[in-house]
């Protein structure tokens, strides 16, 4: 699931970037508005299923992390670090979320002419590098995740090893 994220984030991002690039190109009349607009929409379906599924990850392998820690009654130390990403991660994500949707909105507004076209282009570009921003976020924490996935696992395994040496008598010595 992870490295479908990564690529999911670095795709959007590229995506928003180009639309905003063929905006942009547009305006000066090096390319054509309708270029602009079919490159939107998959740019807006991709960058909000980006976000919105990064934020989901998160929620899925905390309640995994938690679960974890009170079946085997780990400290809270496993909990906080897992939590410590969805406070890192979530807040950027959810203003570039909003971003993302604004911004079609109001190149509808342009469309029709109840906006100047530097509102939306603006926002455009400021969507652009909050995407960025979040999606650099997310993929570091994401790795982290990853980290503490993996030592949650080694963690329980040598706990388990440990737990069934013990009930087999191993280790002790041979009457």
């Amino acid at each position: 699931m992870a490295p479908a994220l990564v690529t999911l984030l670095v795709l959007s991002w590229a995506g928003l970037a180009a639309v905003t690039g063929f905006g942009y190109a547009g305006s000066l009349g090096y390319a054509e508005a309708a270029r602009h607009v079919r490159l939107a929409i998959p740019a807006f379906i991709f960058g909000t299923m980006a976000h919105s599924m990064t934020m989901f990850y998160f929620i899925g392998t905390g309640k995994v992390v938690r679960e974890a820690a009170a079946e085997h009654g780990l400290d809270g130390s496993w909990v906080e670090e897992t939590r410590s990403y969805q406070r890192r991660t979530f807040g950027w994500a959810t203003y570039t979320l909003g971003a993302i949707v604004l911004v079609p909105i109001l190149g509808g507004a342009v469309d029709t002419g109840l906006l100047p076209a530097w509102v939306h282009g603006g926002l455009g570009v400021v969507t652009v590098a909050m995407a960025g921003w979040a999606s650099y976020l997310e993929i570091v924490c994401i790795s982290r995740n990853l980290t503490l996935l993996d030592r949650l696992e080694r963690t329980l395994g040598e706990r388990a090893a440990a737990g069934t040496a013990a009930a087999s008598g191993a280790g002790e010595p041979a009457p």
